[in-house]
């Protein structure tokens, strides 16, 4: 893989986590602020495993997990961290169980799961080049 497509892919990756960041961030507040779900047209979502009353503990998780997990993630790679590939593989992955559990637990309820889970991977597959391109010295 020659540099010129090694950085374009990690700037597509930047991009996916500061995408994510953006979007997990304010939903997550909203539903911090009102954990009934009231702000993001949720309200009359049950949960199919009654795990949670209300959405405020996904709302902290969505907000700090997700949200700035992403954001810092994408910061990292920005500003080229140590062990910044190692921050998109873990917050890939997080992002990837985030929605399986979300499925699991409100069921099929929006065109944006499969969308965010195909964004997931996608994070997954790129960092597989760049961590593959690194170790094969294709890049500088």
């Amino acid at each position: 893989m020659k540099e010129k497509l090694y950085l374009l892919l990690k700037k597509v990756l930047i991009f996916l986590h500061f995408f994510i960041a953006l979007n997990a961030i304010p939903a997550g507040l909203a539903f911090v602020i009102k954990p009934g779900g009231e702000l993001m047209q949720m309200q009359k979502m049950e949960f199919k495993i009654p795990l949670f009353t209300d959405f405020l503990i996904p709302g902290l998780v969505l907000l700090l997990v997700i949200g700035v997990g992403q954001l810092l993630t994408a910061i990292g790679l920005v500003r080229k961290y140590r062990n910044q590939l190692l921050f998109s593989l873990v917050s890939a992955l997080i992002l990837l169980v985030w929605i399986v559990v979300q499925i699991a637990l409100l069921g099929f309820n929006s065109w944006l799961q499969p969308f965010i889970f195909c964004i997931g991977l996608t994070q997954l597959l790129l960092w597989v080049l760049l961590k593959r391109a690194i170790s094969k010295h294709l890049i500088i």
